[in-house]
């Protein structure tokens, strides 16, 4: 957590540019991509948790 977020949580973070990137990415996308990057993403979420014991 950036300092900037703690003291000023309502403000939102400038995206990077390769966030800006994959939503422009995601845009594009059929429900059924979006399902699989969902998928995906939930367990590599999984995966880390896994790693530092959370």
């Amino acid at each position: 957590v950036s300092v900037d977020q703690f003291f000023f949580p309502e403000r939102e973070q400038e995206k990077s540019t390769r966030r800006r990137q994959l939503d422009t990415m995601l845009d594009g996308m059929s429900e059924k991509d979006l399902k699989i990057l969902s998928a995906t993403a939930k367990g590599i979420e999984e995966a880390n948790n896994d790693e530092t014991g959370e």
